[in-house]
Order: C-alpha cells, then sequence, then structure tokens
C-alpha cells in the first residue's frame, strides 16, 4: 500500500510540476538568426551586456522565456536573449523588428554612454572610413560606449570610436552635426 501511495505521489508531482510541460516542449539548443547583425547576451532582460552572439552562434535554452527574453547558455555565459532572434536548426532568420515606436537601450550611467540614431542601423567599421573592414552592425538605438574623441578623415567625415558593444568607428552624421548619436535618456545602475 504505501508502495503504491509512494508512486502515485511521484506520478502526480511529476504531472504538475511547474514547468515540466514548458521544459520538455524546449529544444535543448538554438542557433543566433539575426540577418548579419549581433546580438547582445545580457546578464538581465535589458541590463548590461556579458558578450555579444554572431549570426549562427548556438545557445542552449536553460529555462522558458521572461516575456519576450530567452534564458541561455553561451559558453561560460549565462544570460537573456531577445527570444525573436532565436531559431531551430538555423532556420529562416527573423525579421529585423520596425523602429517606429522605438523606444532607445538602456544605458550604463556613465558619461561616455550614448544611444545610435539611425533608422536601419549602421555598420561598424575597422578604421574611420565606410570603406574599411565591417566588424559589426547595431540597430538603431542600440546603447554605446565612445571609446575617445571623434576623428576627421581624408574625405572630411566624422567619425566616432566605440568601445562597446564592439569595438571600432561609426559615422557621426549627415555633414549638418551630429546626428547618428544622442545622449541616453534612460539609465540603470
Amino acid at each position: 500500500m504505501k508502495f503504491r501511495l509512494a508512486l502515485a505521489s511521484i506520478g502526480l508531482s511529476l504531472l504538475f510540476a511547474p514547468d515540466a510541460s514548458m521544459a520538455q516542449s524546449l529544444p535543448d539548443t538554438v542557433s543566433v538568426c539575426t540577418d548579419g547583425f549581433r546580438l547582445n547576451l545580457r546578464e538581465t532582460p535589458e541590463g548590461r551586456v556579458l558578450t555579444t552572439l554572431n549570426e549562427g552562434d548556438v545557445v542552449e535554452r536553460v529555462a522558458p522565456p521572461a516575456g519576450a527574453w530567452q534564458p541561455v547558455a553561451f559558453g561560460n555565459y549565462r544570460g537573456y536573449v531577445w527570444a525573436d532572434y532565436l531559431c531551430e536548426n538555423n532556420s529562416t532568420p527573423n525579421p529585423i523588428p520596425p523602429v517606429s515606436g522605438l523606444q532607445p537601450a538602456t544605458c550604463p550611467n556613465v558619461d561616455s554612454a550614448r544611444n545610435l540614431r539611425h533608422p536601419g542601423g549602421l555598420n561598424v567599421h575597422r578604421a574611420p572610413n565606410s570603406n574599411s573592414e565591417i566588424v559589426g552592425f547595431l540597430n538603431d538605438g542600440a546603447a554605446i560606449l565612445l571609446g575617445g574623441n571623434a576623428t576627421e578623415n581624408a574625405a572630411g567625415e566624422t567619425w566616432y570610436p566605440i568601445d562597446q558593444p564592439l569595438s571600432g568607428f561609426i559615422p557621426g552624421g549627415d555633414g549638418e552635426g551630429v546626428t547618428n548619436i544622442v545622449y541616453c535618456t534612460r539609465f540603470y545602475p
């Protein structure tokens, strides 16, 4: 009799475990599908960037989503990524979200923090020149950390060095002033 009760108890606890069905429905691994740009892996949803992931990187889903944020593991990192940029078995990448009604990313509360402001985003170049190697892509509204003073190249274009979320240079604007970089309006500690 005790044996049957123990088995029934185990069966009920498995049946009604809070995330048992969710855990079984999640594939162990998924791919980063970003249409070529890099994806931030954050400490918490909208939190500090731990590292960036490349198109095609494989991550492990470690828990059910927290809203639009998916908890993942990548190498020695554990954090959150925007779930829309994950796909199973390298299937079709998800589209880049529209920029209308954009709310800029939350910035660290430091003097060099800015938000990128350019519809459609910007490429990050290795050198202050549009013909130099592209090292990554940043979406409109991305939080960046400036890496020093602006540089003017031989063509008279103003470029800004950035240190985060990746290192390189972005163009400053359209020739009538700095239009691609704005001061942050939202901060985290």
